[in-house]
This record gives C-alpha cells, sequence and structure tokens, in this order.
C-alpha cells in the first residue's frame, strides 16, 4: 500500500482550504473598509466624507467580487 493517493488527497484538501481561508480574509478586509468609510463619512470635513464614500464603493465591490469568486469556486 502506497502512501501517494492519500498524500495526493491531503495536498488538494489543504490547497482548497487555503483557497477559501484566503477568500473570506479578503472578504473581511473588504467589510473592514465599508466600516471604516461609514466611520469616516460621519466626520463633518469634506475630505472624509468624499474618502469615506471612496472605502465605501472600493469595499463594496471588493465583497461583490469576494462572494462572486466564493460562489464560482463551491461549484
Amino acid at each position: 500500500m502506497t502512501l501517494a493517493p492519500l498524500v495526493l488527497a491531503a495536498a488538494n484538501g489543504a490547497e482548497t482550504a487555503g483557497l477559501v481561508i484566503g477568500q473570506l480574509l479578503g472578504l473581511l478586509i473588504a467589510v473592514v473598509l465599508v466600516v471604516l468609510g461609514v466611520r469616516a463619512r460621519r466626520r463633518p470635513t469634506l475630505g472624509n466624507r468624499v474618502g469615506g464614500l471612496v472605502l465605501i464603493v472600493l469595499g463594496g465591490l471588493m465583497l461583490l467580487g469576494g462572494l462572486a469568486s466564493l460562489t464560482d469556486a463551491a461549484t
């Protein structure tokens, strides 16, 4: 009995787990960007409002891309 099939299966599982964990970390970063953008928009200066809006849009696009990538990887 060789261990090659077992090692190959473990390597494939580790690769998949690494990809999913990486995607989840990307989603976490996107959520943090959205939260920081919402907090920045509450400040009264125009720069904070515009910067907050940029963070919200960027975080939202990252969230949509990450979710699409996760659902594509699951199929």
